[in-house]
């Protein structure tokens, strides 16, 4: 393992590792190290997005969608979109690509089994004690995951617990993902089932809640089993489980000069309104390569544009005030705009138009009542 280098990488998850692949793609004298405490990866992550139907991906997708559903009580939204498809990235093929990638780069290498602690900047160089000995860099760029008591910091957590599937006969519709089916408020807070088909007889089934108040997400798994079994009776094999916390509206670091850089999740790179992360962080690691190849300096997340870092505050403080009305609200939002405006709103690319139909299918004076309390002097993202 290298002892210095002009990056240091912390952490080599889904954004460590995307920001060191496009490293590794790119022409440059950039040495590169990569410090991940895992020593091996496994299928422990499930990535989802929007693309429209002709943008090249950067990594390969093993399933995509054209229609998708949310539901409260009676009502069932059901889009089928013309130009934008959901996309699924299983987490194995996402770290085989990465470490193909960098493998074959003589400026990129990923160092596994060796965990980050402090790091010390002295005379503008960051000083990174580890496992394996200090490490030194020009540049630190921090993607570790927020600590709990930083996570605990955001308004409203989305919790999951979630269980890939299959069964001994035919049980999905393959065509359709469910995104938010059975909405529901529940103890202060809203929870929902997801349902990604992977076939008739496989599928990721998760349930999920979102809340003010977090709590161990391995608490769901009782909901999620028994989901999977309203879903699925008996004859059911389950491969494998998964848990996420998902800050929404996560504070993000204060700026320190210096060549500490945080990005991912810390970094702002889930969107508060929906936590979504896995296209942002893509975006972000191409242009953080650009700028380190080209200016010799990376680029931290950057923040959302205003306007949309106050609808974002305005839609947190309204859930944290009465989660009660979020079901109907998210069914609403879904039932103002078809598929292809749903998947630009999502996927940061909403129209004016987009925002304008969202806006008016909103009730009134409890999002006028959220907007005074997001526009009062001081008011922050992660202060709702």
């Amino acid at each position: 393992m290298a002892t210095t280098a002009d990056v240091v990488i912390l952490g080599g998850g889904c954004a460590g590792l995307a920001l060191a692949r496009e490293l590794a793609l790119r022409r440059h004298g950039l040495s590169t190290v990569v410090l991940e405490p895992r020593t091996g990866y496994a299928e422990d992550r499930t990535w989802c997005f929007w693309a429209r139907h002709d943008e090249p991906l950067r990594f390969p997708s093993r399933g995509q969608w054209a229609s998708w559903q949310i539901s409260a009580g009676n009502q069932v939204r059901t889009h089928a979109a013309r130009d934008w498809r959901y996309h699924w990235i299983s987490s194995a093929d996402y770290y085989a690509d990465a470490a193909m990638v960098i493998g074959a780069s003589e400026q990129v290498e990923l160092c596994l089994g060796v965990r980050a602690d402090e790091v010390i900047v002295r005379d503008d160089i960051g000083e990174v004690s580890t496992s394996a000995g200090p490490v030194t860099g020009r540049w630190i760029i921090d993607t570790r995951p927020p600590t709990q008591d930083w996570l605990v910091q955001a308004p409203v957590a989305q919790l999951f617990s979630g269980v890939e599937v299959e069964t001994a006969g035919d049980v999905f519709e393959p065509e359709i993902v469910t995104l938010m089916g059975d909405l529901r408020a529940v103890d202060g807070g809203v929870a929902f089932d997801y349902i990604l088909p992977l076939s008739p007889r496989r599928a990721l089934v998760e349930h999920t809640v979102l809340t003010s108040q977090p709590h161990d997400p391995a608490l769901l798994d009782g909901p999620c089993d028994a989901l999977v079994a309203d879903l699925c009776g008996r004859e059911v094999k389950v491969l494998r489980r998964e848990h996420g916390w998902l800050p929404m509206g996560l504070p993000r670091p204060r700026h320190s000069p210096g060549p500490v850089v945080r990005a991912g999740t810390p970094g702002g790179a889930i969107r508060p309104s929906s936590g979504y992360a896995f296209r942002r962080i893509q975006t972000w690691a191409a242009r953080c390569a650009d700028a380190l190849v080209d200016r010799d300096e990376p680029l931290a997340g950057p923040p959302d544009p205003p306007a949309r870092s106050l609808m974002d505050r305005i839609f947190l403080r309204a859930f944290t005030r009465d989660a009660g009305g979020a079901p109907d609200d998210f069914s609403r939002m879904a039932g103002a705009l078809d598929g292809d405006g749903f998947a630009r709103f999502m996927s940061d690319e909403a129209r004016g138009t987009d925002w304008a139909r969202v806006v008016a299918s909103l009730p009134k004076i409890r999002y006028l009542t959220a907007a005074a309390g997001a526009l009062r002097p001081g008011s922050a993202q992660g202060s709702p």
